[in-house]
């Protein structure tokens, strides 16, 4: 994935993995050097394209366009005769040159890059050194560390977002006599978590490209619940509880809708199949009451045989 950065006119700065790359629009130049040769915008090139919100046939080299092939194959290629009709000419005719072998033994196996290994060669230095050279190695090496990474982060996001409260509230609970401020605490807590994993299940697209999100989320659940912030009060009371209430009965009438526009729908539907399986049912018994009355009887045919 490239990450655009504006620098200001047509320059652009893109960051593909650990690698950055300088784009100039107006130049047609990119550090990938891929543009220049092919003449195509490359990828980095298409993606400062696409944050212009540009063309990007534009950006492409004259030599691609309508135009130009039109131009190449306007002009007339004309007959000419077999080459058994050729005129015979004065020079003299082309030999291919003389092959002269060289001296020792000749060599069987092609010449290899200098970075390549020989068959069956163990060297393990060797090896580790050719693979790190490699863009593709290191591109993978980055992407290795970024799974860890996220592996990590969502670890400890279900070890202090879920498990931890979880415990915490069960002990809550469990006490001979719970405490009220506890108990509502923890139910607050709950209804913030709830929200942000729906709200998070919602927006997981526009928001998971989002730099350090996921630790950011770890220490927003640590912020909610920890004993010196307990921030579960003071968002639940400055945001949460004042919106909710203000659209409570709203709420409560389209979900009351939403209920009896289901109910309608569901028995609607019912109906709907009812009526469908009695007339398939009713059909299946007349094609077998018309397949028994066409049938003859065994007893008849043998004894008209008989006759």
């Amino acid at each position: 994935m490239c990450i655009v950065v504006f620098a200001g006119g047509e320059d652009y700065e893109v960051m593909e993995g650990i690698t950055k790359f300088v784009v100039n629009l107006h130049a047609k130049s990119c550090a990938y050097q891929a543009w220049e040769i092919s003449g195509l915008p490359c990828k980095h090139a298409a993606a400062c394209i696409a944050r212009k919100r540009a063309n990007l046939e534009e950006y492409c080299d004259e030599y691609y366009s309508k135009e130009t092939y039109l131009r190449a194959h306007g002009g007339i290629i004309h007959p000419i005769f077999d080459e058994n009709m050729w005129l015979p000419g004065n020079h003299e005719p082309v030999e291919p040159p003389s092959l002269r072998r060289l001296p020792g033994r000749p060599k069987k196996n092609r010449r290899r890059e200098l970075d390549e290994l020989a068959p069956g060669s163990q060297s393990r230095e060797r090896q580790t050194l050719v693979k790190c050279r490699t863009p593709n190695f290191q591109l993978a090496h980055v992407k290795r560390i970024k799974m860890m990474g996220s592996f990590l982060t969502r670890g400890l996001a279900m070890v202090f977002g879920y498990a931890y409260p979880a415990y915490e509230c069960y002990k809550t609970v469990e006490k001979n006599k719970p405490e009220i401020e506890q108990l509502r605490f923890w139910c607050q807590y709950w209804i913030l978590v709830a929200v942000l994993t729906v709200c998070e299940r919602v927006g997981d697209t526009f928001i998971s490209w989002v730099p350090m999100y996921s630790e950011a989320k770890v220490a927003f659940f640590i912020y909610l619940w920890y004993p010196k912030t307990k921030g579960t009060t003071y968002v639940y009371d400055s945001f949460f509880r004042p919106y909710l209430s203000k659209h409570e009965t709203e709420i409560d009438r389209n979900l009351l809708e939403l209920r009896t526009r289901a109910g309608d729908i569901a028995v609607l539907y019912w109906e709907k199949a009812a009526n469908y399986g009695q007339t398939r049912v009713f059909e299946i018994l007349q094609y077998f009451a018309s397949q028994s009355t066409s049938r003859p009887r065994p007893a008849q045919v043998s004894i008209d045989q008989d006759k």
